[in-house]
């Protein structure tokens, strides 16, 4: 009697007559009282284990049938419209032909992982990039990754890669990248916040190439004053007259870069300066708008302005002598300026240098340093970045209150005497002394090679800047 053969969900697949052999199947159904049966029986168990191991297709497939596909080391389900990679992403030049939402297909062609978001058959219509991204011939990215410093210590940012270069950084704290361990072509400090590329410590935040922000911030239209925010239309800018926001070149007055500007017709306000700071010359032009002209002689009380305690400025309210007026002669390139006046007039008389506290020296470095680095005598020029228990002769300046050597090309501001903030490794108190350690930085110490004294405490144990004096 013939067998009728069935499959799990009852729908019937063939029917095998007494004595005969079916081939509807990749296996071979084997019928009653057929001569032979036994080497065809342990050929479909060995088939099964292997599920069809084979770099072509099973050809009488039918669905949830496994297939081996040694050509990609992969198995595969018949999904009765195609086959589906069961073991990771389908990788080929084309897209997969019965793909479902969900399924990955690594697009060989390309090099992109994509992921199918709809209906769809034989096309790349529906799938959409996972990454990397592509801009044309080349590749784009924004790759999170974890970097050392000059300690070791591991941080975690966010770089924004086109073929390779690295545009900017996204960090959540600063540190000092490891050129050693992670060197990132352009990079030194990675600042918290956002840093572009060929912004060095060196060049204090200002950028050295091409690589910029373009565009307008809201912030940036001018700047916060006393905790108030002044538009820049109310800035005093070059050429015009008093009232207009526009005034002439030249104006001073209040502490060093200090910048004026327009409140009201005829009134100039500094963002700096203290009562009693003296300034150049103001002159009337016949209305209530005053304009400013240079001072061609500060030492007649026409020549000059000081502000008063509404924080204006005004002209011939105070003589030479009551503000112990001193001329500044800058002279030519090349040529030597001088400084000349009444010292002693008061007991107070002083050259003042009002927000910077050091005292430097322009040395040859080996390499840029960032500020607060400390220097030793060494490496292929004059100074380099010290060593552990190297006799450290100062510390990379940022704005020093006083300059000497100026004129020496590509030279390093190493400040060797006053307050300065400093590189340290490790834990520090208030009044500790500072000696040399690794990778230019400082740590608490003792003994002859002392050259310095923290300013203030920090339970940072990595590398961090610390306000110092310079012994």
């Amino acid at each position: 009697m013939a067998y009728t053969i069935n499959r799990y969900n009852g729908q019937q697949v063939t029917v095998i007559e007494d004595g005969t052999l079916d081939e509807t199947l990749d296996v071979k159904l084997i019928g009653k009282n057929f001569a032979g049966y036994g080497e065809i029986q342990n050929e479909n168990f060995v088939h099964i284990l292997e599920h069809f191991a084979s770099s072509s297709a099973p050809a009488k497939r039918i669905e949830g049938q496994i297939w081996y596909d040694t050509s990609i080391k992969k198995l595969k389900v018949y999904t009765a419209t195609g086959w589906k990679t069961t073991t990771g992403p389908d990788a080929s030049t084309t897209a997969p032909t019965s793909p479902v939402v969900g399924d990955l297909w690594y697009d060989s062609t390309n090099k992109q992982l994509k992921v199918y978001t709809g209906a769809g058959t034989g096309t790349n219509a529906n799938w959409v990039v996972v990454g990397p991204q592509q801009a044309g011939t080349g590749v784009t990215r924004l790759e999170s990754r974890s970097v050392k410093d000059i300690t070791n210590a591991d941080h975690s940012i966010i770089e924004a890669k086109i073929e390779g270069t690295t545009i900017f950084t996204i960090s959540e704290d600063e540190f000092t990248l490891s050129n050693s361990e992670n060197p990132i072509t352009g990079f030194d400090t990675i600042r918290q916040g956002i840093t572009l590329v060929d912004t060095e410590a060196a060049e204090n935040g200002v950028t050295d190439s091409n690589f910029q922000f373009h565009g307008t911030a809201s912030a940036a239209k001018g700047l916060v004053v006393g905790g108030s925010f002044v538009d820049a239309s109310n800035f005093v800018q070059t050429g015009g007259s008093a009232g207009s926001a526009t005034v002439a070149t030249n104006i001073a007055g209040g502490q060093p870069g200090a910048i004026p500007y327009q409140s009201a017709a005829g009134s100039t306000t500094f963002l700096t300066g203290s009562v009693g700071t003296v300034g150049y010359v103001l002159t009337s032009n016949g209305t209530s708008a005053p304009t400013w002209t240079n001072a061609t002689n500060a030492n007649t009380a026409s020549a000059i302005v000081r502000r008063d305690a509404s924080g204006n400025f005004s002209a011939g309210a105070v003589t030479a002598t009551s503000v112990n007026t001193t001329v500044l002669t800058t002279g030519a390139a090349g040529t030597s300026g001088t400084i000349t006046g009444n010292w002693s007039l008061t007991a107070s008389s002083r050259l003042e240098a009002t927000y910077t506290a050091d005292l430097a020296e322009m040395y040859l470095a080996d390499k840029q340093y960032e500020v607060g680095t400390v220097l030793s005598v060494g490496g292929s020029a004059e100074v380099t970045a010290c060593k552990d228990n190297d006799r450290a002769i100062g510390v990379v300046s940022g704005n020093p209150a006083f300059l000497m050597n100026s004129a020496l090309e590509k030279g390093t501001m190493v400040a060797l005497k006053g307050r300065v903030p400093v590189l340290v490794t490790g834990k520090v108190n208030k009044g500790d002394k500072l000696v040399a350690a690794a990778n230019g930085t400082a740590k608490v110490g003792t003994g002859s090679d002392v050259f310095g004294i923290a300013l203030e405490s920090s339970s940072n144990a990595n590398v961090k800047l610390v306000e110092a004096v310079i012994l």
